[in-house]
């Protein structure tokens, strides 16, 4: 029986990929000089910021100082958010709403540090009191696929694996959400459904899902 939702942040309720990638394109240019894409962080997405800006760093033989960019990195960010430059994916509200209604706990669980999560939920407009525990990228160790985010964020909830819904947007937090024990719905925000099959459930967007039926259903 479900008993909790746990929702991935950065490309499963707020729309912010393309955000964060312009934040790093622009901070590896204004420190480092390098020109690189947006599109060259793809296979980094949902893994960590960290590995976010080194895997980028590798492939264009990048040396740099991880506290200055991480910093430079949040700055741009929070321009870009002031901006008006994120927004909640059609959807979201309604689901983490309906989940409540249901008596369902509610948690984030999101690769992103705890201040980018504050300014990206401002910038959204969610309420971060809708959540009943929020779990991020300095309280673990281990970046996803490894399960330990979510597992984490379980026990602050006091649920077990098997009783908590996870929905997550990147291949790698699909695979931490299975190697957890966790139920897994894949949404294609980011990537599409052809590479979120390792999910159990695989939506095109969250106004597909409705969390009443996933707690019918299981």
């Amino acid at each position: 029986m479900i008993k909790a939702v746990i929702f991935d942040m950065d490309g499963v309720i707020v729309d912010t990929e393309d955000a964060v990638a312009q934040a790093t394109v622009d901070m590896f240019d204004e420190l480092y000089g390098a020109k690189v894409k947006k599109e060259d962080f793809l296979p980094f997405v949902g893994t960590g910021a960290k590995k976010y800006i080194t895997g980028v760093s590798e492939k264009y033989k990048v040396t740099f100082d991880m506290e200055k960019a991480l910093k430079k990195r949040e700055d741009n960010f929070s321009k870009i958010a002031i901006a008006g430059g994120i927004k909640p994916f059609p959807g979201a509200v309604a689901l983490i709403k309906e989940a409540k209604r249901l008596g369902l706990k509610t948690a984030i669980a999101t690769s992103s540090h705890r201040s980018i999560l504050g300014i990206t939920l401002k910038g959204a407009g969610i309420d971060i009191g809708d959540f009943d525990a929020i779990t991020t990228a300095e309280e673990c160790r281990n970046v996803k696929p490894d399960p330990e985010i979510f597992l984490l964020t379980a026990k602050k909830l006091d649920v077990l694996p098997q009783e908590a819904l996870v929905i997550e947007d990147s291949p790698a937090g699909i695979q931490a959400g299975k190697k957890g024990g966790f139920i897994v719905v894949g949404v294609a925000n980011t990537f599409t459904k052809d590479k979120l099959q390792q999910a159990d459930f695989v939506v095109e967007n969250l106004k597909e899902l409705s969390i009443r039926d996933f707690k019918n259903q299981l």
